[in-house]
């Protein structure tokens, strides 16, 4: 892979011609800026020592005002979730007895209150999160979970299929029985990522790779 060789204008076409859900095709320049950023980032240096030039942020740079609303919403909502929490903590054993045998009474399938208590605040944690993804949708892997860095075409590949997961709403299909990796709309869009970015690495390989969900295949 070759610094200074990406065509974006044809990694543009290959993000444009998946098969968008309606309410994402917003997100379209966004997601070809993610991309760009990662290919580049995975890059090796130029002959200087000095790292590639990242791709301008054009449009991608325009504030998402529905996402930010939304991620908003999803943050205060959460703590709403924990003030719950803490209130819940101070009931009496009187009152959590009380509202035990009303459960049961009404033939809920919760096992105790304190069960119910215990999911909401897992789905509190998930809205912190999904908070960051509105957004920072194409904000980079962090460090810790990125694979080596001698792998570059690994990096790219993990996150095509996060962004055509986003993008698409579905998976990256698994291989058959046979080993054969299915021909389609992620498989094109990492063969031509791979060409525009002049990877000398198989799409097939990469592909069976980040479907089967782990570096060693």
């Amino acid at each position: 892979m070759a610094a200074g060789t990406v065509d974006e204008k044809r990694i543009q076409a290959a993000v444009r011609r998946l098969p968008v859900l309606p309410d994402r095709k917003a997100e379209l320049n966004r997601a070809v800026t993610g991309l760009l950023y990662v290919i580049q980032s995975a890059a090796p240096k130029d002959d200087d020592g000095s790292p590639p030039e990242q791709p301008e942020q054009g449009p991608a740079q325009e504030v998402d005002e529905e996402r930010l609303v939304a991620a908003k919403e999803l943050r205060e909502t959460q703590w709403l979730f924990h003030d719950l929490k803490e209130e819940w903590a101070k009931l009496s054993v009187t009152a959590r007895d009380a509202l035990s045998k009303r459960v049961r009474a009404a033939g809920m399938s919760i096992a105790e209150p304190d069960d119910l208590i215990d999911r909401l605040a897992q789905v509190a944690e998930s809205m912190a999160a999904a908070a960051d993804d509105l957004e920072q949708p194409d904000r980079p892997v962090p460090a810790a979970a990125a694979p080596k860095a001698e792998d570059p075409p690994l990096l790219i590949a993990q996150h095509a299929a996060r962004m055509y997961t986003r993008l698409t709403g579905k998976k990256p299909p698994k291989p058959k029985p046979k080993d054969e990796n299915p021909r389609g709309p992620f498989f094109w869009l990492l063969e031509d990522v791979f060409a525009a970015a002049g990877i000398l690495a198989s799409a097939d390989q990469y592909a069976k790779i980040v479907a089967r969900g782990r570096p060693g295949g």
